[in-house]
C-alpha cells in the first residue's frame, strides 16, 4: 500500500498523488526526508544543546540532590 502527495514548492501545482488520504505508518525513507530537511534548515554546523543543572551536594562522587536535564532534541543522549 502506498500513500503519496507531491506538491511543488516553487510552483503552486500538484505534481502527483496516489491515495493521499490513506493513513499509514511512516516508512524508513521518511527519515531521509526529515534528515535532509533538518540539514537544509539547521546547517551542517548545528549542534544540539543540552543543559545539565544540579541542586545539592556531591558526596563520594554521587549527587545527593536533584539533577535537571533540559534537552533540545539531542538524539545521542542515553
Amino acid at each position: 500500500r502506498v500513500g503519496l502527495y507531491l506538491h511543488s514548492l516553487s510552483r503552486d501545482w500538484l505534481v502527483l498523488q496516489k491515495n493521499p488520504d490513506l493513513l499509514l505508518n511512516p516508512a524508513s525513507n521518511a527519515k531521509l526526508a526529515t534528515a535532509a530537511t533538518a540539514l537544509m534548515r539547521l546547517g551542517p554546523a548545528y549542534r544540539f544543546e543540552t543543559i545539565y543543572a544540579a541542586l545539592g551536594d556531591i558526596v563520594d562522587g554521587k549527587l545527593k540532590g536533584r539533577l535537571y536535564v533540559s534537552g533540545r532534541g539531542d538524539p545521542t543522549i542515553t
